[in-house]
C-alpha cells in the first residue's frame, strides 16, 4: 500500500503468519512448499528453503511487474509457473516496455537470478542501486513538470519532496539539507509559516545537519519549531522524538545543564506514552544516570 507521505507497507504477510484466529499454531507441514507460485524463488520453490536471497527474488518479480505490468512467469497450473521459475530465462523487461532504463532492467534480471549466489550480495545494495536510480528520475523530471504543472502545483511539491526524502534515505543529508530549505520556504509563503507540510521540512532540514555534526544549527532550527502536537499536525510520537532530538544535541553541543532539563521533562513524557521498559526510555533514562543527576526511582 502507498501511504501518503510516500513510503509504501506491506499489509498481506502471506505464509509469514503464525497464528490463525483461533490462537493455534499453523505450521506448514515437512516437504510442502508454502508460498504464491507467481513470486516463489526457484530455491524455494522446490528446495522448500527461504533464505535472505529468496526474498530478493520475490522483489526482482514485485519490481518486473511494476516496471512491465505483467508477471515474468505465467502459466496453467501452480506447478507450470513454479517450472518457469526454475527452468526458464526471464523476457527481458526492454521487450515488453523499450522506456525502462537499461541499468534498471539489469538489476531487476540479476535479481531473478536462478542461482541465489548470482543475486545482489544484500538487501542493503539492491536499495542503495535502487536509490540512486530514483535520485536521477526525480532530479530530472522536475524541470519539465514545473513548465507543465506550474510553480505553485501540489504534484510538483510532491515531486520536490520524494526528491529530498530519497536523498535523506541514501544518506546524502548535504544534498537533501537544501531541498527541505528550499520547499519549505516555497511552501510558507503561500501556505503559511505553520502549515504541516512546512513544519514536517523544517524538521527533516535539522535532522540532515545533525547527520553531518552541524550540530549547533540543527539545535537552532529544533528549537524554532513548535513542540505541540497540534500545530505539528503529527502524533505525539514524532513530537516525543523531536523534543529526544534536542536534548541528545544539547548534550552534544555541551550544554550540559540544559539538555539534562530537556531529557528529564522528556523521560516521564516516554514513560507514559510507551511504558517503564521501552527502549526509549530506558536511553535516556541512562544518559541521566551516566551524568549522575537522575534520582528519580524507576
Amino acid at each position: 500500500m502507498l501511504c501518503l507521505d510516500g513510503t509504501v507497507k506491506v499489509l498481506d504477510f502471506g505464509v509469514a503468519g503464525a497464528f490463525e484466529a483461533s490462537s493455534m499454531p499453523r505450521i506448514p507441514q515437512t516437504g510442502v512448499t508454502t508460498g504464491t507460485p507467481d513470486y516463489m524463488a526457484p530455491d524455494q520453490a522446490f528446495s522448500a528453503v527461504t533464505t535472505p536471497q529468496s526474498d530478493l527474488y520475490s522483489l526482482g518479480v514485485v519490481l518486473y511487474e511494476l516496471l512491465t505490468g505483467e508477471l515474468p512467469f505465467r502459466g496453467p497450473t501452480p506447478l507450470a509457473v513454479m517450472r518457469g521459475h526454475t527452468d526458464e530465462p526471464p523476457r527481458p523487461p526492454r521487450e515488453l516496455r523499450s522506456g525502462i532504463p537499461v541499468r534498471l532492467e539489469e538489476l531487476v534480471l540479476q535479481l531473478l537470478a536462478k542461482k541465489a549466489e548470482d543475486r545482489p550480495e544484500d538487501a542493503a545494495e539492491v536499495f542503495a542501486r535502487l536509490t540512486e536510480f530514483c535520485r536521477s528520475v526525480l532530479a530530472e523530471v522536475i524541470e519539465p513538470a514545473v513548465q507543465i504543472l506550474g510553480p505553485a502545483s501540489s504534484e510538483l511539491n510532491g515531486l520536490r519532496l520524494e526528491l529530498a526524502n530519497v536523498l535523506f534515505l541514501g544518506g546524502d543529508y548535504r544534498k537533501a539539507a537544501p531541498e527541505f530549505h528550499r520547499l519549505a520556504t516555497d511552501l510558507a509563503a503561500r501556505e503559511g509559516a505553520d502549515h504541516d507540510l512546512v513544519l514536517r521540512c523544517r524538521l527533516q532540514e535539522a535532522v540532515c545537519h545533525a547527520k553531518v555534526g552541524e550540530n549547533s544549527l540543527a539545535l537552532r532550527q529544533l528549537r524554532g519549531l513548535p513542540a505541540d502536537g497540534y500545530k505539528f499536525g503529527v502524533d505525539e510520537d514524532r513530537i516525543l522524538e523531536l523534543r529526544r532530538e534536542i536534548g541528545l544535541l544539547e548534550l552534544a553541543a555541551g550544554d550540559k545543564a540544559v539538555a539534562i532539563h530537556t531529557l528529564s521533562m522528556l523521560l516521564p513524557d516516554l514513560e507514559r506514552r510507551y511504558g517503564p521498559r521501552h527502549p526509549a526510555v530506558d536511553q535516556i533514562a541512562e544518559i541521566l544516570a551516566d551524568l549522575d543527576l537522575h534520582t528519580t526511582t524507576r
